[in-house]
């Protein structure tokens, strides 16, 4: 039963990755968004992921499925190097607060 249920759930959120227009992953009831930008650039990834997560929760209000924020989360990816350029510790996304992972 419950793969009955997961596959109508994938059918339903099919079109999700078409509202997305970011690189996406789905996997179950999860979805993984990701940018690939410069360490200079992490401001304009911000902007974009914000931007995308609007399009997202409209989507998924039209759905009659919510984006569950508190389960949202922000990683920073790159070598040491690089990633000591991006001095941004927390993000604004759809006016909640999200704090960025150190690891996985």
């Amino acid at each position: 039963m419950l793969d009955c249920r997961l596959s109508l759930y994938v059918l339903y959120t099919a079109e999700l990755s078409e509202v997305i227009m970011l690189n996406v992953y789905q996997y179950a009831d999860d979805t993984q968004l990701y940018l690939s930008v410069l360490s200079d650039e992490a401001s304009v990834a911000v902007e974009r992921l914000d931007a995308c997560l609007v399009d997202v929760k409209a989507w998924l209000i039209a759905s009659r499925l919510r984006l569950n924020t508190t389960k949202t989360q922000v990683m920073w990816l790159g070598s040491g190097q690089q990633l000591a350029k991006v001095d941004t510790d927390e993000v604004s996304l759809l006016a909640s607060r999200v704090h960025v992972l150190d690891a996985a």
